[in-house]
């Protein structure tokens, strides 16, 4: 079990820079949990998207270890490291710092979440104010959990896998088995169709005259 964080600065027209932060599932790619502030998203701003990420799903229950994966700035340090050393296991809870010796990887799960939201679903726009912004994320948060069908999940979305449905890596190859036969048939019945065969013989005559 591994959940990554991290924050991303997302602009208003009228109301300034917006703080956001996801809680992701590493597995499932779902997100489990948001928040933005126009204030600072400091480490007690993240520690308190954990607890709250923690009690939603029942994590402090979780029999095996969960590693919180961010990257090295200050937000994700301070709180957050004293919440995950006051925890008593069950569960074991490990704070990993992205590209460090301990996880020598960019903490892309995030990163793309931030590139999805910004690119994909903004579109490069720009939400009006604070409420607008809110509505924007939430939209998002619904988009990507369930309307997003990520190749990695072979045809399932985030929160599907995240519900327990087991990923299929040879769904796709097996539709593509099943199709073979019928594009091999239709391809020769087109091959041998009365329309076919006269394009062929017209080819054949001008060929002969030409």
């Amino acid at each position: 079990q591994a959940l990554h964080i991290d924050v991303t600065f997302v602009p208003t027209l009228y109301e300034g820079m917006q703080k956001v932060v996801f809680v992701k599932d590493n597995f499932s790619t779902s997100l489990l949990h948001y928040g933005s502030t126009s204030e600072s998203a400091d480490s007690e701003f993240v520690k308190t998207l954990l607890e709250e990420t923690f009690v939603k799903f029942n994590l402090y229950q979780h029999p095996d270890t969960i590693d919180i994966i961010s990257d090295g700035g200050s937000e994700n340090k301070g709180a957050v490291i004293q919440w995950v050393g006051n925890l008593i296991a069950p569960p074991m809870v490990k704070k990993i710092t992205a590209n460090t010796p301990d996880f020598p990887f960019y903490n892309n799960m995030s990163e793309s979440t931030h590139r999805t939201y910004k690119s994909e679903y903004l579109q490069g726009t720009v939400s009006a104010d604070k409420a607008t912004h809110l509505k924007d994320l939430a939209e998002f948060v619904e988009y990507y959990n369930n309307e997003r069908f990520p190749t990695l999940l072979y045809g399932l979305s985030p929160m599907e896998v995240l519900n327990g449905a087991t990923i299929d890596r040879h769904l796709f190859s097996e539709k593509i088995a099943e199709a073979k036969p019928f594009s091999k048939s239709s391809i020769e019945s087109k091959r041998h169709s009365p329309w076919v065969c006269c394009t062929n013989w017209l080819k054949t005559s001008i060929s002969s005259y030409s």
